[in-house]
């Protein structure tokens, strides 16, 4: 992407073909707006393309079975409210190939503590499930390892939830935007080697498959999403001063002059995995790879920890990843 000579001749701001914009991709009809600055889109093609996405993410990954059991897991976000329409709409096609890819039945829930005022859409009250959070953890002071520590407590919820009640499959409401924000959070924490875990298509924990079938869209194309269904856009909440935000902010500012910013960033988790899967690497915190059989800078940042302070960090927490054992001592 960079030159050598450290230059950035490479990377260019696309500016928009009008010629090129004026027609729809798909049909070649008059488009009637433009995403990612490129792509002319009319409105039914458009439409017929998210949905076909959708379908398609979900059907590649080869995990869903007829009869499965799925828990939605929703919060406030622009990809929760997208997922809720998705999966409304494609359960009342009447298309057979659109019923093979959808054989099963699914389940809203909500963690305890988001916006509660998401109840009322769809008329759908009598399949959603309220989760309680296990709040044992103590609240931390950095409100990085805050934010993190929020979001694995919500997860492990949602699985116990789906183990006790059968639910064999569990998607999340993460779009791709959420994934590059994700990534570059996890390698600023010291999770870099757990990134196929917190940005890969799948996830497997305690018997339950966590799937994220919004990974292919970005934000922009949900938000074109809702809007042509005249469904409200939720107001994202900024998070406080954190490395949370700064991605965010970074991956975005980004996106809006590259398009190609976002799948170019989780495409890359995607080709990241870890080396060993052995039980007795494991945390017992976030349940991801520990590799506590290589010796590597991790290492060497304990030791050095160790040797300026009392405290013995592998005494008091020794089952836990370097970044996990940061929340427990912070």
């Amino acid at each position: 992407m960079c030159s050598n000579s450290g230059g950035c001749e490479s990377l260019q701001r696309i500016v928009p073909d009008e010629d090129k914009t004026k027609k729809c991709v798909s049909c070649k009809q008059l488009s009637e707006f433009v995403l990612r600055k490129v792509n002319g889109y009319c409105r039914p093609c458009y439409l017929e393309a998210c949905h076909h996405k959708f379908r398609s993410t979900v059907g590649k990954t080869k995990l869903m079975k007829p009869g499965d059991r799925v828990l939605v897991w929703q919060n406030s976000s622009l990809g929760a409210a997208a997922m809720r329409h998705l999966l409304e709409v494609l359960e009342k096609e009447n298309e057979t190939a659109l019923k093979k890819k959808l054989q099963f039945e699914f389940k809203f829930a909500l963690v305890e503590g988001y916006d509660g005022t998401i109840f009322n859409d769809f008329k759908i009250a009598e399949r959603w499930r309220r989760i309680s959070s296990d709040a044992a953890e103590p609240p931390q002071r950095n409100s990085t390892l805050k934010l993190f520590n929020e979001s694995l407590v919500s997860q492990k919820a949602v699985i116990e939830f789906a183990r006790k009640h059968n639910f064999s499959k569990v998607f999340t409401c993460d779009t791709g935007s959420d994934l590059a924000h994700i990534m570059l959070t996890s390698i600023s924490l010291g999770r870099g080697g757990q990134l196929p875990d917190w940005t890969g298509v799948s996830l497997e924990r305690d018997g339950v498959v966590l799937l994220r079938p919004l990974r292919e869209f970005t934000e922009e194309e949900l938000d074109r999403y809702l809007k042509l269904y005249s469904i409200e856009v939720p107001t994202q909440k900024r998070s406080p001063s954190s490395i949370q935000r700064l991605s965010q902010d970074f991956v975005d500012g980004l996106q809006a002059d590259f398009p190609s910013t976002v799948p170019t960033i989780w495409r890359t988790a995607d080709k990241i995995a870890a080396d060993s899967k052995s039980p007795l690497s494991v945390c017992d915190h976030c349940g991801c790879f520990n590799p506590t059989d290589v010796v590597g800078a991790m290492q060497a940042l304990e030791i050095s920890a160790e040797l300026s302070t009392t405290l013995k960090l592998e005494k008091q927490i020794p089952n836990r990843c370097h970044a996990c054992r940061q929340i427990s001592i912070d």
